[in-house]
Parts: C-alpha cells; structure tokens; sequence
C-alpha cells in the first residue's frame, strides 16, 4: 500500500484567491519545497509532488533531487471557452516538454482535455464544487463529468458539504445519467464506462500546516504503479477535510511568513515564533517570553486597562501553547483560537467604549484615534470571516447539484436561526419570539431564537450568544443596546449549520445575523416589526436624525431575501421607502387561542383586586413609553372623570415614562399596574371592557390581536397596523386623530351601549374573537418561515 499528498503548494505558487491575503499583497504560499519533501516524508507519505498553480518549479527541484519517489505535476487553471468559467485540473508525473504543451493547451479546456487523453497523463479534477472565478454552474459540473474520468473527493481545504456532496453524485452515476448527460451538452464521454469515476485526495495545503494529512492510497509499491492506479481509477482518498477556523490559521501563516520576509524586526520575531509554537509546537525562546512583558509591546494608546487584559490572554496563549505542545495540532489550534476571539473583544470593545464616550464629547480626533488602534482586532477577524465565506460559497451549485442528480437527503432538516436584539423585554417582539421558542421545542420544529441577552436559561430552542460590549440606549431607560463578540458568536452559529436566517430587529444582533447569513450562503429573511424612524420623530421631536435612522433601517432590510411586514399599511409604507415591492409578503400573526381567551373567573378576581365591580374598566397593556401617546387616553380619562365616577383606566406595563404619567396624571381612576407576569395578561383583559391603543407607529400592535382574542374590543388609531387588526364598528373603532375629546366621546358612548344594551354589547365582543380567529394563529404564523 502507497501513500502521496496529490495536491500541495509550495512558494511557486504566487497569486492568492484569498481575499485577505490580496488586500495584503502577499503570496499564495512561502512554503519550501525541501520543507514539503521532509515532512512528506515525516507523515508517512511513499510519494511526493507539488501541485503548484501553473508553475512546476518546486516540484522540479524536488524531482532533480529525489528522483526516485517525486514525480513533477501541476494544477493547471483552465477555461470553459463559451463563458470563461475556470476549472483546476491536478496533471501528474509529467516532463518539463509536457508541461509547456499544457501551458499552451489548457486556456481551452476542450483542448486540455484531448491533450491528456492523447498522452494518456494522470490527471485528476480539483474541488469541482468550488468556483474559481465565481461562474461555476451546474451545466459546467455535468460537463466536467463527461470530459473527465477522475475526481478529487477529498480537498484538504474544503469542508465535509463540497467534499461529501461531490462524492456521492459520483458514486450514484449510472448508464442512462450519463447518456443523458452526453445528449444534453454533445460532449463525447472520456472512456467507454464514464459512469465509474476514479477519486483522489490532497491537503491543498499552502502554508506547510497539513501536508500529508489527506492524501491518495493505492494497492501498489512502485512510483510508476502508483501513477498508474490514478490513471486507472484504482486510488482512494483518505485523510481530514477542513473547517473555517483551520483555514484561517493557514492564512495566517501566509500572512505571518509574507511580514517574515518583507521585515526582520523583534515584533516579527516574536509573531513568527508565536507561529512556529502554535503549527509546529516549537517552544517560545526566554528573549521573546520577556519582550511579552515589556509594557511598549501591547500599548494602545489612553487604553492602559486593555494592554493589561491583552497582554494577559496572550500570556495564557503562550503559556497554554506550551502545555500543549506535544498535542496535535488541532488541540493547539483551537485552543488558539479561544484565546483569539477574546483579544478581539478586548480591541472591540475599546472601539465602541471611545464610540460612546467621544460622540457624546464630540471628540471626533480621539474617536479617529481609537478607531486605529483597533485595527489588529479587525486584522485578527478578517481571516475567519474570508475563510467562512469560502467554505460556503458553493452551497447553491451543491443543492441544484443533489436536486439534479437526486442525491439530496430530504431527510435531514437545517437549523432555522432567528436572530432578535430584544428577547427579554416589554415588547411585542419579545413576547412573540419567546413563544417562538416554546413552541419550536414542543412540535420539534428546526428552529431556534438567538440573542445576547445574558439569560440564564436550559431551553434548548434559544441560543445566547457571548456578550462583548453593552451600552445604555438614549431615550429608552433601562433598555441597553447588547453587542455580541464576533468571532465566539460567529463559532456558535457554525456549529449550528444553518439552513436559514430570520431576523427581526436591525441592532447588533440582528446585523450578526445578516453577516451569518451572507457568511453561509444561505436565504435571509426580515421581519420588519418596528418603526423607528417614526418612534424616533416622535421621541425627538427632529426630523434629521430620524431620517437618517430611517435610511439605515431601510438599507438593512434591503439585504433581505425576503420581508414580511406585519400589516399591509406598513407593506406600503415600507416600499414607498425604498425596500422592492416583490421582497415584500404580508406576515401571519401567532396567538395561543388557548391562552388568550376571555375568562369569567378570572375577571371577577381581578375586578375585586381593584375593588371595581360594576365599573366601565379601560385598559392598555404594553410598554409606557412617549411613543405609543399615552397622554391621548390619561387626559381623556381626566375629562371622562370629571362627569363620570364609574370609569377607570387600567395601565399594565412599564416603560421610561411610568413615573412621570403617575405624578402628572395622579388620580383614583387611573391605575397603574407595573410589569406583570405574562401569562396573568389573558385575565387583566378578561376583566376590561375595553381596550385603548392610541399609538400611531405600530407596525403591528400584538397587543391589539391579544386583547380581541379575549373578546375586548379596542379603540386604535388610523395608522400603521392596529387598524388592520380590528374591523371597523364590528369588533373596534378608528379614531381618526389623538385628540383626547375624540377618544373621551367614544368610550363614553360605548359605556353608555353597555349599561343599556348589556346582550348587543356581549355579540360586540363575541364578534371580537370569531375575527381573530379567522385570521390569526401560530399554524399559520410557522408556516410562512418553514414552506
């Protein structure tokens, strides 16, 4: 049995595809050749070659001094002359002489292909699922499969979804596929049985880290042997594919070894033995384990309290490195990576502290200074988030892929993941998403809810990301702005493989949602629960800042697939803004029936809690905020009880404003709950007889559906949602303006209705519930995200 890595990359190989190391100039690989032989070698490896891209230099060196186990090849970039889409054909065991007739050959991959058939040379097809130049395409996939008849199945470099998928359509070709095949693109197969595909594997290794670690078996002794079982697919693959993080590191390595060779300062010096400590576990000199503790070294300028913490992490990085240092290296790299994300909190965070401080100081010299010295945690962010979007750039071609050759496991269900900046608040965005989340995890529906709000909770159906930075938001007392840390999110929502993103707030977590999304390849979907730029007019009572605001909102939910809006008012609104009419779809709202439902019990207990019997009893529930203009209902309610004793007006929330509308609007009549359980909501509505809502910039208004479905009728306003909720004079009333007089006339006339036709008012709101029924439902919710 022999063993060859059939795809490496050695300093002859210039030009990079990652676009980190474009941005820094730097090389495709600084690995030696000699390097690559030795540890070959080291690995187990009977055979060596270099696969460099276009070039055959290092494997001719290599070849000139080992003849005897090396042989030349190359991976030759090649073109579909009708589109210029690129291809990499790995060519092995060639001439020099050969290689320039390639060289010739290979800008038209027809003409590649007769070439190599002629010479009857080795060859294998690289990462076919991978898009060279981004126009790769099922139609170039099923021509790949009648020109070739050996596949690379194993990339080093690509993770197990491009190595797997691609395997089994090759496994599962049959006769009439390919005849099929042949038909469609009148391409004449390579062989006789092109259904039986040869494969090979290679680490596609650039930095030295996992040379040897995939590679090509064959049941033979000889080189000339070896290179025959490739030619006649009698090779298997074996050995590790990769993963974001690990290909990172390698570039990394490549960035590290570009500074190594452009620069011979300590600060190099000291990152380069760091390199050789975390990829090959080569112990840090005592020259350089001091120069850590030199207080210059970590200094970031009027941030003391930062050096002290990055200093720190990186004293357990090396100091755990060395603990390690006999583990293998994916032990060393994980670990390094752990202590990475949080050296990159630490610059973060520093970034958006001085954010804070300065905008508000107006100190914009300071805020342009702290936002350099941040720039190595951005530095130390970039690769894992490039090397991320590699892994899963070609998650599209794979699907149309299996759905073609019919390969595709329908058996197994990806993680749906909506994120939300607020889970624990006084919202209806919050109450919806923690049924979300119960509900998720008792009819075993694929999804889970992610925030960052430092919930102590088992619930298997919620993810809380680590939180990195939180400020206070202006206006909203007691609610903070959460800012998860990047690189350890980013790595939880790995793990989770996600099919799908919902997102349903535009804050720091809603924008980590986007970036996943974007990052994985995968549909998008927004719901756009809020208006904040009519919140923000409301609230400031200024127009630049809002609009400003606004646009951001709008640029956000652009970068959707698709966005359900909670009412068709907002459907309007949000595409006279600037979002695409045909993104947009109307969002079926959820309510347990079974938990928001009128209780006669339950009515009673509350109306003797407040001692109100026989009483008219308004209610509001939801946040106390200026936005949602309480003021309209506490001076109609003002104005109702200077002729009227027997009206009150329940508030059941709390909010910013609560202590101002209790001092302002102190009365008898007027009665202020506080935040109550949410599961006591269906019997403070039960008790009420009706429900007031005069905010006018609610996209939605939950509140409004809940208090229908316990047969309350409402009073809302004549924008946004809640007009939609209710039928007009059916099961509510508009009322057109904010005017306390309009709505003072208005619950007194239905008081009146009730005292003297108690069985009218009764179908009144029986009829509030036979509509909510009709329309709303958390069937119908689900099924908009899960079809």
């Amino acid at each position: 049995m022999s063993k060859a890595d059939l795809h490496v990359h050695s300093i002859y190989s210039e030009h990079p595809s990652d676009w980190f190391l474009q941005r820094l100039g730097a090389g495709e690989s600084y690995t030696d050749p000699l390097f690559i032989y030795n540890k070959m070698k080291q690995r187990g490896m009977d055979f060596v070659t270099i696969t460099d891209h276009n070039r055959i230099d290092g494997a001719v060196l290599l070849k000139e001094k080992y003849p005897d186990d090396v042989f030349i090849s190359v991976e030759s970039t090649t073109y579909f002359p009708e589109d210029n889409c690129k291809a990499h054909i790995l060519i092995y065991d060639i001439t020099p002489v050969q290689f320039e007739i390639i060289e010739q050959q290979r800008t038209n991959i027809y003409a590649l292909r007769d070439y190599l058939q002629q010479e009857n040379i080795a060859h294998s097809v690289a990462h076919a699922t991978y898009s060279v130049n981004g126009m790769l395409k099922l139609v170039h996939l099923e021509k790949l499969l009648l020109l070739f008849d050996v596949f690379e199945v194993i990339n080093g470099g690509r993770n197990p979804i491009n190595n797997l998928s691609w395997q089994k359509v090759l496994e599962n070709l049959t006769p009439s596929k390919i005849q099929e095949l042949q038909e469609k693109h009148n391409i004449k197969p390579y062989s006789e049985s092109p259904w039986l595909k040869g494969i090979t594997g290679g680490s596609d290794d650039h930095a030295g880290i996992f040379l040897g670690k995939t590679y090509t078996e064959a049941h033979c002794e000889s080189k000339k042997d070896f290179i025959d079982a490739i030619r006649n697919q009698k090779t298997t693959a074996c050995g590790r594919h990769n993963d974001y993080k690990s290909l990172a590191f390698m570039v990394y390595k490549i960035a590290i070894e570009f500074s190594r060779s452009k620069a011979a300062s300590l600060e190099t010096s000291v990152f380069s033995e760091l390199t050789d400590l975390i990829y090959d576990g080569k112990p840090f000199s005592f020259q350089n384990r001091l120069k850590f503790t030199d207080n210059k070294f970590f200094q970031i300028p009027g941030h003391s309290k930062n050096d002290n913490y990055v200093r720190k992490i990186f004293g357990e990085l090396i100091n755990g490195l060395h603990q390690f240092q006999d583990s293998e290296r994916d032990v060393r790299l994980e670990f390094t990576f752990n202590k990475l994300a949080r050296i990159v909190d630490a610059y973060f965070n520093m970034l958006f502290s001085s954010f804070e401080k300065n905008i508000r100081n107006a100190d914009l010299l300071k805020l342009v200074r702290n936002i350099s010295s941040s720039l190595p945690g951005i530095f130390l962010t970039l690769p894992f988030f490039s090397t991320l979007k590699v892994m899963f750039s070609s998650r599209e071609i794979i699907n149309d892929m299996e759905l073609a050759f019919g390969t595709a496991d329908f058996s197994k269900h990806g993680q749906i993941l909506w994120f939300t900046d607020t889970i624990a608040d006084l919202n209806g965005v919050s109450a919806s998403l923690q049924k979300v989340i119960t509900l998720s995890r008792l009819k075993d529906m694929p999804i889970k809810v992610v925030s960052a709000a430092g919930m102590n909770t088992d619930e298997p159906n919620y993810i809380d990301l680590p939180v990195m930075h939180s400020f206070q938001l202006p206006y909203y007392e007691n609610q903070s702005l959460i800012i998860p840390s990047p690189l350890r999110a980013i790595d939880i929502i790995s793990k989770l493989d996600p099919c799908k993103i919902i997102i349903s707030t535009p804050g720091p977590v809603g924008l980590l949602g986007l970036l996943a999304a974007r990052l994985f390849n995968i549909p998008c979907i927004g719901v756009y629960h809020t208006d904040y730029k009519a919140q923000l007019t409301h609230i400031m009572k200024e127009e630049s800042m809002s609009k400003t605001l606004g646009k951001a909102v709008i640029w956000f939910y652009s970068q959707m697939d698709e966005v359900f809006a909670p009412s068709q008012a907002y459907v309007d609104i949000i595409a006279s803004r600037g979002i695409e009419r045909r993104k947009i779809r109307l969002l079926p709202r959820g309510v347990d029936f079974s938990v928001f439902d009128f209780n006669a019990a339950a009515a009673v207990k509350i109306r003797a809690k407040f001692e109100l019997p026989k009483d008219f009893l308004l209610i509001y529930t939801g946040r106390l905020s200026d936005d949602k203009n309480l003021e309209t209902i506490l001076k109609a309610q003002i104005e109702i009880n200077k002729s009227r004793s027997d009206v009150y007006l329940l508030l059941v929330g709390d909010g910013p404003q609560r202590e101002y509308y209790q001092k302002k609007y102190l009365s008898d009549h007027i009665i202020f709950t506080g935040k109550i359980e949410r599961h006591l909501l269906p019997e403070y509505l039960s008790a009420a007889d009706l429900f007031l809502f005069p905010s006018n910039s609610d996209t939605f208004g939950m509140s409004v559906l809940e208090a229908q479905a316990c047969k309350l009728p409402a009073l809302v306003t004549a924008h946004g949602g809640p007009q939609e909720i209710i039928c007009n004079e059916e099961t509510g009333f508009i009322i057109r303006d904010l005017n306390p007089e309009s709505w003072k006339d208005k619950i007194i006339e239905l008081s009146k209705w009730k005292i003297e036709e108690p069985e009218q008012y009764q179908k009144f709101r029986n009829t509030c519930r036979e509509r909510a029924l009709s329309t709303a439902g958390w069937d119908k919710f689900f099924a908009a995200f899960l079809n």
